[in-house]
């Protein structure tokens, strides 16, 4: 009996020590969203109108809020561009065109992941003289709308290059007056390291991708510093939540065994006591 009780007590014990050393070192994280202004991005320039180049600046006026807020261009549910809204209240953001009509709304984003409505879409029709001549399918994929950085540490970017015709020629303007140019055999992900050496004020990062027929497709994405804490990321990393599993299995078992043992205990104390009988052995004649 006394064995089984010690076997119980370990078992508990065993399962109640882990949770204890999980349990020291268990972070609680929460998110306290930036705010979204009350009102939408306004395109303010160019008006509804045909143009022959391939690029082109759209400006416009955003509400200014603490802390800063991301202007993003949408076109075929696909991010564009982005940028910082200005301390004056605008924005600009230079963005490549497909051939026809390009139909792009304007929304807010905040650093924390909010999305704004859509604010009044401009009609841009993109008619080049010699259509002939380009080639819509090249196009240039971020997965993100817009870039972290922090100069304490390397930035790395992402992209991917679909359609046109390879090798291409990609040139990057990093944001902090330097520019990398270099040349991509095969479309797909790409990946690319930057060190930026201080925390810069609201500026953008471009990347222009040519392919081998001289077809041109750039975008640009709002750079945000987040030494001080402000981001987190929606999801937790899938370490932190494997290491939340187990918690509850370890608990499990702790609680498991604490039962086992109560049990254990209330049937020893419930048990009567039973006074054994002297049974006299019968006597030799």
């Amino acid at each position: 009996m006394l064995k089984r009780l010690g076997f119980l007590i370990i078992l508990v014990w065993v399962a109640i020590m882990p949770v204890a050393a999980f349990a020291s070192n268990y972070d609680v994280t929460a998110v306290v969203h930036a705010p979204l202004p009350p009102d939408l991005p306004i395109v303010t320039g160019p008006k509804n109108t045909t143009l022959q180049n391939s690029g082109v600046f759209i400006t416009g006026t955003c509400t200014v809020v603490v802390p800063t807020i991301v202007v993003i261009l949408i076109r075929d549910n696909q991010t564009i561009g982005s940028a910082n809204c200005r301390s004056d209240g605008t924005f600009s953001i230079f963005v490549g065109l497909v051939l026809g009509q390009n139909i792009i709304y304007p929304k807010f984003l905040t650093i924390t992941g909010l999305y704004s409505g859509y604010g009044v879409p401009i009609y841009i029709n993109y008619s080049p003289t010699n259509p002939a001549n380009t080639d819509s399918s090249l196009k240039l994929v971020f997965d993100y709308d817009f870039v972290s950085y922090d100069d304490l540490k390397t930035t790395q970017l992402k992209y991917t290059i679909s359609g046109g015709k390879a090798p291409y020629e990609v040139i990057i303007n990093w944001g902090d007056n330097s520019q990398k140019k270099y040349q991509v055999k095969t479309s797909g992900e790409q990946s690319i390291e930057h060190k930026y050496k201080t925390i810069l004020p609201a500026t953008q990062i471009s990347i222009q991708v040519v392919d081998a027929e001289g077809t041109k497709t750039i975008q640009s994405r709002s750079l945000i510093s987040f030494r001080s804490g402000v981001y987190v990321p929606a999801s937790a990393p899938v370490g932190e939540s494997k290491k939340n599993w187990i918690q509850v299995w370890f608990v499990g078992v702790a609680s498991f065994g604490a039962i086992l043992l109560l049990n254990h205990y209330k049937q020893l104390r419930i048990k009567p006591k039973t006074k054994s009988k002297k049974v006299n052995s019968p006597t030799k004649r």
